[in-house]
């Protein structure tokens, strides 16, 4: 090209006119020197540029030259522009079959996709793998689409499939629940004993401790013995039973009787089924005994921990006649076995805190779908470190029938809390006390399907 510039080639104009257009030479050696550098940064910009003045016919039509040079350089990029175009072909196409299968996902009704996810189980595994594909991805091809609508058409005329009665859970052994059980409610008693501390520290005296007050000064006055030495003994026991692992052995051994429905009057000598302790431990365990015969995991063990120290105080005139302890072991596995079976039968009305099976056969019974109950919704910010969230299947769905939404239940000091997602609020349910005053509910009417 700088050679072409340097033999530039006048054009023949015809008589009387006089060029005075841009000269192709002069641009070409301008353009060399550098002052055209922001148009045609590269040499093959200033080569191909459809503004470069190589490709403007009206300056190199006269200089054959330069013609062959152009031809020379649209010869050599060819192949690159044809694989170009091909790329920009495949590219499109590609692009197009995409927005296609999009709109085509896009169209298929939302009941049908739930009704394809809740029948997976009867559709074949490689259809249901495509299928399950279109649903992640959002995307649905013409071959897969053909497979949705005939899976669609099969689920609708194929008879439903036979319903099978649910799989037992397996049941927990029973040694191994009466751990589960016993270590539960020492953590609820540790709990509650805390509380019981703190409560001392503020200088407010428990309402049971006011109760064993007054068993003291009544048993003080019908024996004519001194109050303070009976106030002493009350001390001395509450402190001895602020610890569970004191008297652990004696409610196992109790826990054993009712669990494996032992006779007590063979297991236990009669010094040692008469001591007050003992009375108070035993009928507190009889009251388990429904819960202990469907191995119960959901129970409310803080009020359960209540329940064991209250049973044990007024046994024991508020631990006046508490200790010393009787000397008990736990039965070893050949002593259960070998030990006579005799069912206490007890007149006690059985603890609320089991709330799983009766509410469970409700809503089978009723076929609800709303429950309702008196709630209050807690002002204060709850700490989650406090919450006990519940892992019950049965709860869940009480909470979400009662919110309406689904709901995460917990406990916290052995209430029923309830998390509603919608409002971010926690609920607190009110528990309703029945005519009889004997048991307790949260559960007002439970509304059935109509």
């Amino acid at each position: 090209m700088l050679n072409i510039s340097r033999t530039p080639i006048k054009p023949e104009l015809p008589p009387n006119i006089i060029d005075e257009g841009d000269n192709i030479y002069d641009l070409i050696a301008d353009y060399f020197a550098g002052n055209s550098y922001d148009l045609y940064p590269h040499f093959h910009n200033f080569l191909y540029s459809f503004l470069s003045p190589l490709r403007r016919p009206d300056l190199i039509a006269h200089d054959k030259r330069l013609i062959d040079l152009v031809a020379e350089a649209d010869e050599l990029i060819a192949p690159y522009n044809a694989a170009l175009d091909a790329f920009i072909g495949r590219e499109l196409r590609r692009l197009q079959s995409v927005v296609k299968d999009r709109i085509r996902y896009t169209k298929l009704k939302p009941e049908d996709i739930d009704t394809l996810k809740l029948n997976k189980h009867r559709i074949p595994a490689d259809d249901w793998q495509a299928i399950n594909q279109v649903i992640s991805t959002g995307s649905l091809s013409t071959s897969t689409h053909k497979i949705i609508k005939r899976t669609l058409q099969d689920l609708k005329t194929a008879p439903p499939a036979p319903k099978t009665a649910p799989i037992a859970k397996p049941v927990m052994p029973l040694s191994a629940y009466a751990t589960h059980f016993t270590d539960s409610l020492e953590a609820a008693y540790a709990k509650l004993m805390a509380k019981r501390a703190n409560a001392y520290a503020d200088g407010v005296d428990p309402i049971d401790d006011i109760k064993a007050g007054l068993l003291a000064s009544q048993r003080a006055v019908t024996q004519g013995i001194d109050l303070s030495g009976i106030e002493e003994t009350q001390a001395k026991g509450r402190e001895f039973f602020s610890n569970f692992a004191n008297f652990r052995p004696v409610l196992s051994a109790c826990l054993q009787i009712d669990l494996y429905n032992l006779d007590v009057n063979t297991v236990l000598p009669p010094d040692i089924l008469s001591h007050s302790v003992v009375q108070g431990i035993l009928a507190f365990t009889a009251k388990l005994r429904p819960q202990f015969k469907h191995r119960s995991l959901v129970i409310l063990y803080d009020q359960l921990a209540k329940e064991l120290y209250s049973s044990i105080s007024e046994h024991t005139c508020g631990f006046a006649n508490a200790l010393p302890l009787p000397d008990i072991a736990p039965l070893s596995d050949d002593a259960i076995v070998n030990a006579p079976k005799a069912p206490r039968i007890t007149d006690s009305k059985p603890l609320p805190f089991d709330l799983t099976q009766p509410i469970q056969v409700a809503i089978n019974n009723l076929g609800a779908d709303v429950i309702v109950a008196d709630t209050e919704v807690l002002s204060a910010p709850l700490d989650p470190s406090t919450l006990t969230p519940v892992d019950d299947q049965t709860i869940k769905t009480i909470a979400c029938y009662i919110t309406g939404a689904a709901s995460t239940p917990y406990l916290l000091d052995g209430d029923l809390i309830i998390h509603n997602p919608k409002t971010d609020q926690y609920l607190k349910v009110l528990p309703t006390i029945r005519a009889d005053g004997t048991q307790t509910t949260f559960l007002r009417p439970i509304i059935p399907k109509p």
